[in-house]
């Protein structure tokens, strides 16, 4: 259904409104895409929060897990898919900030559900 939103949620810190909650859609729907989650894991509850920092130019740069599942090999999946995102797309136009930081949860279940 091209629907996005069930399986990672982003809390954006500091201001920018309407802009920057599409543009975090974007970041969101570009790492879900990217998430390639473990099929031997029988835990839909694991869940993996990371901190995404992004350039206005729209280079990631940093990526790190902040709240692992406990679960080794979800843990992993994300590591690997933080490290395959190295550019997302340039903020919207009007935004002052050189750079911001983007908090993604990681849903397994949620990333089941939509196939």
């Amino acid at each position: 259904s091209g629907v996005v939103s069930s399986s990672t949620t982003v809390d954006i810190p500091g201001s920018g409104g309407e802009a920057f909650a599409s543009y975090s859609q974007v970041v969101k729907s570009i790492y879900t895409q990217a998430w390639i989650e473990p099929r031997e894991v029988n835990d839909d509850s694991a869940t993996v929060k990371a901190s995404v920092t992004i350039r206005r130019d729209g280079t990631v740069e940093e990526a790190r897990i902040i709240q692992p599942s406990g679960n080794a090999a979800v843990d992993a999946s994300v590591g690997r898919t933080l490290k395959s995102v190295d550019y997302v797309r340039p903020f919207p136009v009007g935004s002052k900030d050189p750079k911001r930081t983007f908090i993604i949860r990681f849903d397994l279940k949620a990333k089941r559900q939509l196939g």
